[in-house]
């Protein structure tokens, strides 16, 4: 016997198909959410769960980084992977990727640092604000969060450096 979408006949009484339902139910649940995700573009259709950690963190500008740069005693810290450090970062900043031994000399620096200022991405990465979290339990007081990352630093018009 062959199966068939259309109806057949069993048992003498005409059924309906069955896929037919199942493409409605499919297209309900993706019309469900996009209309949820439309409605709360303020965060993400899928959420992780917020890591305690985040509430010791401070947030900084775009407008505070750009007037930091250069300041001594601050520190900039590149959180995401090696490959994107490589292709353009904010100049002065330091590649330290997320889930990557710290050396010691390096922890040393930041732990004696006025301010170490972490970013990545973009406002939806939260490699900064883990990496953040790592560096507070490891003894870095004053850990400020560039939420908006490198893309609103590119957004801005603002100096990328490759020279690393």
């Amino acid at each position: 016997r062959q199966l068939s979408v259309t109806s057949t006949e069993q048992n003498g009484k005409a059924r309906r198909p069955v896929f037919p339902d199942l493409v409605f139910l499919l297209a309900l649940a993706a019309f469900l959410g996009c209309l949820h995700h439309a409605l709360r573009a303020d965060r993400p259709f899928f959420t992780a769960p917020r890591n305690p950690g985040y509430a010791a963190l401070l947030s900084v500008s775009l407008a505070e980084v750009h007037s930091g740069l250069g300041q001594s005693g601050t520190v900039l810290v590149d959180a995401r992977p090696a490959e994107a450090f490589a292709k353009g970062t904010i100049p002065s900043s330091i590649s330290l990727p997320l889930h990557t031994q710290i050396e010691p000399a390096l922890l040393e620096k930041l732990q004696s640092a006025r301010r170490v200022v972490i970013f990545c991405s973009n406002e939806h990465c939260n490699a900064s604000k883990e990496l953040g979290v790592i560096l507070n339990q490891r003894g870095v007081e004053r850990v400020f969060v560039f939420a908006g990352g490198m893309e609103q630093w590119r957004n801005a018009g603002y100096a990328v450096s490759t020279n690393h």
